[in-house]
């Protein structure tokens, strides 16, 4: 008996020995596969890229990142392991990525960061609503959003990817789901002003858009209040917000046809497009930082624009800035102890804590774009020279923020922008002049010079505007107001609806094929007069087949009941597709917006306190006072006039207006109703309005319908005998007046696209300066 308890306590032991080590090596097998799981090392070189892709991020660091092989390690933390002031902050996982050496160093080419996106973050093409984020100490309740970040899609899905210059724990965070602003925006408008608009295009500083908190209801506004009588704008574009897909497309587009891929560049000539859009209206440009170069770029590229009157540049980087550079930063400053970085450079302590933050800040804030701003970027070479029929004046200011001062220090030497009378913290006042032009030193930093009682009294003065006179018609008989000017037009009403098809959803596509590209470059516009295509070009009219028509310039071209009229060395020309005419000795008046030559009469419209509407009799008649801020004429089987308020059409007895609508009976849920773009099609009309959306409206049963809201921005339209082509910035959304239907499709233009003209058999687009033909959709 005792053997057999022997022998079984004996396998007991066995049996307990042999759970214990079965639990300890699944122990170690956990601990092993978990640190798989929740932990990644890498290694990167100098001499090659390397990268490494976890289940939602991936980091890449390109060659050259770093001066010796640097390995790193990856680690995921759940929310619950963050300070409980930052675990509801982020909305997905955080990662902590770390050298394994622990020495923390500023790459001098910054690591991309990718983290895939959870498929209830990814809300469409037209949204930038999450950010990337770091936390610089898990210990400490605070964290920092990284400029200049994308979002974008691939086989795996959405993801949003940022550049950094450090390693450190990244996350997500949410922004405002809604669709991203982009292009010009409205801070006030005073369409009874004959003042120049005012346009802002800031850098990253928003306070330059001038908001001021406020407790009463109505918000205040700093350049309403130096300029009450001006309608106010903003040019909006991603710096330190995220930038949709939506956006990344159209810049990719860009990039595809341009000599340099650049965020500025591509800025520029969105910021021209829309200058050249609202052509009717002139401008004076306030811009600040790089908001200065995308101004100067967009008017210098593009002598076409001639409705810019003064540009004020504050604070831009003309010649380039040394704050962006991050070998300079990454060598005397990151991860530097401060009191020790002081001593050797003679400066206090609070002050090295503040150029440390200062640049890190400003750095990280305009993230790709630091390479058009440095002292050796290739943007830098494509400034011209100060356009003649533009005034400039350039602004810096004379101290850096935050105290901070390193004039005569060996800092100055690699930062001469934080050095006071030499810089204002991000530019040096060289770098903001321009040869030639005004310079203005204002009190106070690149933050808030602006702000300062110099500077704005300054602006008053050099912005000052004296309305043009203009001599009165001799006879005294024209009438102020034309009979009907504001009544609409007198149609019997009716109960029927306006049957449009218009599809659930719309998608970017192309949905037309291009077969050729015409040999004839350098196109200004393009127009077809009964079934010829006709091309503008700087020297004159030609035909499709290269053949000059007329030599000379044209202006004012519109293409009314089958004839192309225009104005030419102070004749107006009128060609029907065999042979010109023109009415000789037509002096065009200074503040003429847009001009008309048809055959039942030259017209023009003005900007006076009011829209005037002039017919030429030998001299100019004045026939009507109209309410608004911009307007042109419209092509068409009919002559049209379209303000931002109205639609008119111009009798062909006696040149009066008849009011066909007007904005007040658009029932837009309190969007702007402003128009941008008009055609008519018998008792149609479809318009195009600001709050990027486009309307169709029946003239005989006054019923309306409101489609496409946010997917374009209506400029202009191009319309044949059954499709209408309603076109934006670099897109086209196909009407097929046939059968009434919209397509779903938005067709994508490799470039900005100036005028689309469909034909019976085919469709020429002019993009850019290219005249690209298409197949007519099936």
């Amino acid at each position: 008996m005792e053997k057999i308890l022997e022998v079984l306590k004996t396998v007991a032991r066995k049996k307990l020995l042999l759970i214990i080590a079965t639990a300890g090596i699944a122990v170690v097998l956990v601990v092993f596969f978990g640190l798989k799981i929740f932990r990644r090392v890498f290694v990167a070189t100098p001499e090659k890229a390397a990268s490494i892709v976890t289940q939602a991020l991936t980091i890449s660091v390109p060659e050259g990142a770093y001066n010796r092989q640097k390995s790193f390690e990856i680690k995921r933390i759940t929310l619950s392991n963050l300070h409980p002031q930052l675990s509801t902050v982020f909305v997905s996982e955080v990662y902590e990525v770390s050298p394994t050496d622990r020495i923390e160093e500023f790459a001098m080419r910054p690591v991309v960061i990718r983290y895939r996106l959870p498929k209830n973050l990814y809300l469409g093409e037209e949204y930038g609503n999450v950010k990337l984020a770091y936390i610089p100490n898990l210990s400490e309740p605070i964290y920092r959003t990284l400029g200049g970040a994308h979002i974008d899609m691939d086989e795996s899905g959405a993801y949003v990817e940022v550049e950094a210059f450090h390693a450190s724990v990244i996350g997500i965070i949410a922004d405002v789901p809604q669709k991203q602003k982009l292009g010009l925006q409205l801070i006030k408008e005073n369409s009874k002003s004959v003042e120049p608009v005012l346009l802002l295009v800031p850098d990253m500083d928003r306070n330059f858009l001038g908001f001021v908190p406020s407790t009463f209801k109505q918000e205040i506004n700093l350049w309403d209040e130096i300029f009450p009588n001006r309608t106010i704008m903003y040019y909006e574009y991603p710096i330190v917000s995220t930038k949709s897909k939506s956006y990344m497309n159209g810049f990719r587009q860009f990039s595809r046809t341009s000599t340099l891929s650049s965020y500025l560049l591509y800025e520029a000539e969105k910021l021209a497009a829309e200058l050249m859009r609202l052509k009717s209206l002139d401008f004076d440009i306030l811009a600040h930082g790089i908001g200065g170069l995308i101004a100067r770029l967009a008017v210098e590229r593009h002598p076409e624009i001639r409705n810019v009157r003064k540009i004020v540049l504050v604070s831009t980087p003309n010649k380039g800035t040394n704050v962006v550079n991050p070998i300079y930063f990454g060598t005397l400053f990151f991860d530097k102890p401060s009191n020790i970085v002081a001593t050797n450079f003679g400066l206090d302590r609070s002050i090295v804590d503040s150029i440390k933050s200062h640049l890190l800040f400003y750095l990280e804030s305009i993230g790709p774009i630091y390479r058009e701003i440095s002292v050796s970027s290739q943007l830098l070479n494509l400034l011209g020279s100060p356009r003649k029929d533009i005034e400039y004046l350039c602004v810096a200011g004379n101290s850096p923020p935050m105290s901070i001062n390193v004039k005569g220090t060996p800092i100055e030497i690699f930062y001469p922008e934080l050095a006071s009378e030499v810089g204002d913290g991000v530019v040096t006042l060289q770098s903001a002049k321009i040869d030639g032009v005004e310079f203005f030193v204002a009190e106070g930093s690149f933050f808030d010079c602006y702000l300062s009682s110099r500077f704005q009294e300054k602006i008053k003065t050099f912005l000052a505007y004296q309305p043009l006179k203009i001599p009165q018609y001799k006879a005294e008989t024209y009438p102020e107001k034309v009979s009907g000017a504001r009544e609409s037009e007198s149609i019997q009403k009716t109960t029927q609806s306006l049957q449009i098809k218009v599809p659930n959803s719309f998608t970017v596509a192309q949905f037309m094929k291009r077969t050729k590209t015409l040999q004839l470059q350098n196109a200004i516009d393009i127009f077809q007069v009964n079934s010829k295509i006709l091309i503008q070009r700087d020297d004159g009219l030609y035909d499709i087949g290269s053949k000059l028509l007329y030599r000379g310039e044209l202006r004012y071209a519109h293409v009314v009941s089958g004839k192309l009229g225009f104005f030419s060395d102070k004749s107006a020309v009128l060609y029907d597709g065999n042979r010109f005419s023109r009415v000789d000795n037509v002096n065009l008046l200074n503040n003429f917006v847009d001009v008309l030559v048809s055959d039942i009469g030259i017209f023009g419209v003005a900007k006076e306190k009011k829209l005037v509407f002039y017919k030429w009799e030998n001299q100019w008649k004045r026939l009507a006072d109209l309410p608004g801020e911009y307007a042109k004429f419209v092509d068409g089987d009919f002559p049209h006039l379209l303000t931002n308020e109205a639609v008119y059409v111009i009798s062909s007895t006696d040149g009066s207006l008849k009011e066909l609508l007007n904005s007040s009976q658009i029932n837009a849920k309190g969007r702007s109703v402003d128009f941008t773009a008009c055609v008519r099609k018998e008792n149609l009309l479809i318009l195009g309005l600001r709050s990027y959306s486009v309307v169709f409206y029946d003239l005989s049963t006054k019923a309306q319908f409101i489609v496409a809201e946010g997917w374009i921005d209506p400029i202009f339209m191009g319309f044949g005998d059954r499709y209408l082509f309603i076109c934006g910035n670099s897109s086209a959304l196909l009407f097929d007046q046939k059968s009434m239907n919209v397509k779903g499709e938005i067709h994508k233009f490799n470039g900005t696209l100036r005028k689309i003209l469909p034909t019976a058999r085919e469709v020429y687009a002019l993009v850019d300066r290219r005249i690209e033909v298409y197949e007519l959709p099936q």
